[in-house]
């Protein structure tokens, strides 16, 4: 239920254009992707892009992920 709440804000925001995006997330910046953007809902990093007319959630993961260990 917290991932879809998170999901849920995450996308309004998305959709409105309205709170901090990066190009990666903070901590790994090697994410960063042509075209997609990251954003931060507590406590789930989010990517998204914007090829299409809508924005298209691409990546969700728990920001205590060991992303290194797992790419």
């Amino acid at each position: 239920m917290n991932l879809r709440a998170a999901l849920v804000r995450a996308s309004e925001r998305i959709t409105l254009g309205q709170g901090l995006f990066f190009d990666a997330p903070r901590p790994y910046p090697g994410l960063a992707r042509p075209g997609w953007r990251w954003t931060k809902e507590e406590p789930y990093w989010v990517a998204y892009s914007l090829r299409g007319a809508t924005p298209v959630i691409q990546v969700v993961f728990h920001d205590s992920a060991n992303i290194p260990e797992r790419l």
